[in-house]
């Protein structure tokens, strides 16, 4: 869907982890170092406390600053694509009194630094083109990107409710990401108590006095959940835009899986109506995922294939390299 904004994620929040696991070493190998080495620093070592308060909060800022970025990239990318989905015309009323809305909600404040890449001009003329069934229409994201609270479970539910993605709370409940960020962390927690607990540290950290600062195990934790967030996200607009394709007969299904062996990284699926090759992507889509894996081997009755030409249902085994559930639905990328 877009790989380029998961990676990104990822990158960034592994910089953070580092950061935070090397100050914390850095910490205790000054500590353990004579007088003759710390005075060969250039400069004054802060207090044990001054440093972990720093490192505390500039973890959380910067965690939440990733966060925010993702979940606004990611609803400006989905944006990006209706145009090649639905005519403006055959958009929800929903999503049509929402750009609407949005552009009068940003008109009065376009001297902000932060919309100083928008003209009133440049608003009014895409809304124009947008309502004379012009394509490909443009709808401006800030217009659905408006938000004056933290991106708590609420605020979040909204903004991808503005696109028509609805259940996202079931689905950071029952996700495998979430629930396996709570095995690892030995917590019975939620989702939703989890972010809240995260952003009052995060709220703290730039605008309060610090007085329960976290180690580093529980930041990086934090780090952890904020990508398992942002991933379960990605995945939901992976899922909903599929469902998109599917309904408006752009794509279908080519197949289910109905077995799997070691640990979900061999399937065995039913085929009908399609080519498949070593080395292409496939899409697995079921109640609570959507991602995208790579064949690594085919099977046709025991024998390995390079690939596999199939008309009538038939039964082949495909090899992954990531788990793949029973009874994920499949169909190519794209």
């Amino acid at each position: 869907m877009f790989p380029a904004l998961l990676s990104k994620l990822k990158s960034e929040l592994a910089a953070i982890k580092l950061t935070i696991e090397f100050s914390d070493s850095a910490r205790d190998y000054i500590a353990d170092r004579d007088v003759r080495v710390k005075k060969k620093l250039a400069v004054g070592i802060p207090s044990n406390t001054d440093w972990r308060t720093y490192d505390h909060c500039v973890a959380l800022i910067r965690i939440y600053a990733v966060y925010e970025m993702f979940i606004e990239e990611l609803i400006t990318s989905s944006l990006s694509l209706l145009p090649n989905l639905y005519s403006y015309e055959d958009l929800t009323t929903k999503m049509r009194n929402e750009h609407r809305n949005g552009i009068a909600n940003l008109l009065p404040k376009l001297h902000y630094a932060r919309y100083s890449h928008l003209t009133p001009h440049q608003l009014i003329t895409d809304y124009h083109k947008a309502l004379s069934g012009q394509q490909p229409y443009v709808i401006a994201p800030e217009s659905f990107l408006r938000h004056e609270q933290n991106l708590n479970l609420s605020t979040l539910q909204e903004l991808f409710s503005k696109l028509g993605i609805d259940n996202n709370e079931a689905w950071l409940s029952n996700h495998r990401l979430i629930k396996e960020y709570f095995i690892i962390k030995g917590s019975r927690s939620t989702a939703k108590s989890e972010l809240n607990a995260f952003l009052e540290y995060r709220n703290a950290a730039a605008h309060k006095k610090i007085e329960n600062i976290l180690g580093k195990e529980s930041l990086l934790n934090y780090s952890l959940f904020i990508e398992s967030l942002c991933e379960v996200m990605y995945e939901r607009v992976y899922h909903w835009l599929e469902e998109q394709k599917i309904i408006l007969g752009n794509k279908a299904y080519i197949g289910e899986v109905n077995k799997s062996f070691r640990k979900g990284r061999i399937i065995i699926a039913m085929i009908e109506n399609a080519t498949v090759n070593i080395g292409d992507i496939l899409v697995f889509k079921g109640d609570y995922y959507c991602y995208e894996a790579i064949i690594s081997s085919i099977q046709v009755n025991s024998v390995d294939v390079p690939n596999i030409v199939v008309t009538a249902m038939q039964e082949i085994g495909i090899g992954t390299e990531i788990p793949v559930p029973l009874s994920a639905k499949i169909s190519f990328q794209g």
